[in-house]
């Protein structure tokens, strides 16, 4: 899987972000082998998906029967102006609420692995 933004960033800061998120959150010092396997198993959960959504990846080679508009990327798309929004639309709010969407699905799924 080619990398976008978000891996790439993952890929250089995620073991800092996982022993700070780790240690900020619930006050645990994790042993680098730990922020390993963390940071290992956090791409394979939640980077991987947004690498492939990013990159134009489907979720299968045959059809869908569904689609799911409640994942992390339909989430934080809701946030991006629409044409037809008021020209008063401050676009930094918009990011900085989509920032939040973001950082919520992390440690919620950093809390799962830890």
């Amino acid at each position: 899987m080619k990398l976008s933004s978000a891996g790439l960033i993952f890929k250089h800061f995620g073991k800092e972000v996982v022993r700070n998120a780790t240690k900020e959150t619930w006050d645990l010092d994790l042993s680098d082998e730990q922020v390993d396997k963390v940071y290992q198993k956090m791409y394979k959960k939640l980077i991987f998906e947004v690498d492939a959504i990013d990159n134009g990846v489907s979720q299968t080679k045959e059809q869908l029967t569904y689609m799911i508009a409640s994942g992390l990327a339909s989430r934080v798309d809701r946030y991006n102006t629409a044409w037809n929004d008021p020209a008063d639309v401050n676009i930094q709010d918009q990011f900085k609420k989509a920032m939040v969407i973001a950082e919520e699905e992390f440690i919620w799924c950093l809390r799962s692995i830890t």
